[in-house]
């Protein structure tokens, strides 16, 4: 990585060059000269923001300049302003734009420090190629379109984290979290699966991911929650059965211990039965609770669902709560 010192020396000399190409040329009346005016005014003050650390909004008025007057030097301020965001992809994009518009007029010093700028950044972009088996596709990176299947090439990323997002009307959609580091290529292949069909592929080994809405994860919903229904069911009957024994107990206690002694032991086994389905109906109603957050979710980059699981003590045992 180059340090601020090299940073802002590159950046000096782009501003002599830049303001000596907006201020060589005698300006023409009329509309072109309103322009270079309004070019050379975004230009000054993307140098002063600059060099007070506002990137962000240098880069704005960088973009303006060009606007107002298109002068292929800018792309090497625009290039060296994306780099201190850390956005290298588009950095890159930037300086190989300006090498490109500048062939033949940029002297082979700039050329050699441009090339070496695009080396160092190459070392902080990674790529990741899919290659998915159904054609028309749209690519989406962090809820952005990047491509349309099949791509051409791999797709670039700066360093970090990602969520990739492959979808098509009539196909369930398909996505994974990826982590990409620097001179890093990722190859995954992708099974787009049609709406209703079942299979596909759930997950990766870069990071995890799936399939929003997955027949599996949406089997293994609806399987929990009929789990969770039947043994509800098994814990109201047992519980049921549990009182029933323990009305007549009531009614019979007094009475010779062989009348009520069977009541007794009856009422405690079914009551220790009643106690286990507790426990159990509470498991299988968290795990359905979770497979569905898991099987319905549109995906990160269109917002999660938050789950909230809450356990605590009820009337009949335990109450289940969540917040979507």
């Amino acid at each position: 990585m180059r340090d601020e010192s090299r940073v802002d020396r590159h950046v000096v000399l782009a501003v002599l060059l830049s303001t000596i190409v907006v201020l060589r040329a005698s300006p023409a009346p009329g509309q072109e000269e309103d322009d270079e005016s309004a070019a050379y005014d975004h230009f000054t003050q993307a140098m002063a923001l600059y060099q007070k650390g506002n990137y962000e909004a240098a880069l704005i008025e960088f973009k303006a300049s060009y606007k107002a007057k298109a002068n292929y030097k800018l792309f090497y301020n625009i290039g060296l302003t994306y780099q201190a965001l850390h956005m290298f992809v588009e950095s890159e994009r930037a300086l190989v734009e300006y090498l490109e518009q500048g062939e033949g007029e940029l002297s082979s010093g700039k050329v050699t420090e441009v090339r070496g700028i695009l080396a160092e950044l190459d070392n902080v972009i990674g790529e990741i190629m899919l290659v998915v088996d159904l054609d028309g596709a749209d690519v989406l990176v962090d809820g952005k379109k990047v491509g349309t299947t099949p791509l051409a090439e791999p797709i670039r990323l700066s360093v970090g984290h990602y969520q990739l997002r492959v979808q098509k009307d009539g196909f369930e959609p398909w996505w994974a979290n990826f982590e990409v580091a620097g001179g890093e290529l990722i190859e995954h292949d992708v099974h787009m699966v049609a709406e209703g069909d079942g299979g596909g592929d759930d997950g990766d080994d870069d990071g995890g991911g799936g399939r929003g809405g997955s027949s599996a994860m949406k089997g293994l919903f609806w399987t929990s929650l009929a789990l969770t229904v039947g043994s509800g069911v098994v814990l109201g009957v047992t519980g049921g059965m549990a009182l029933s024994k323990h009305d007549e107990f009531s009614k019979t206690y007094r009475d010779e211990e062989d009348a009520w002694r069977p009541l007794k032991d009856d009422g405690e086994r079914l009551a220790l039965v009643s106690d286990v389905f507790i426990g159990v109906t509470s498991a299988f109603a968290v795990a359905a609770v979770v497979f569905g957050v898991l099987a319905f979710r549109k995906g990160e980059s269109e917002g999660e669902a938050l789950l909230t699981p809450l356990l605590g003590p009820g009337v009949a045992g335990l109450v289940l709560g969540g917040r979507f």
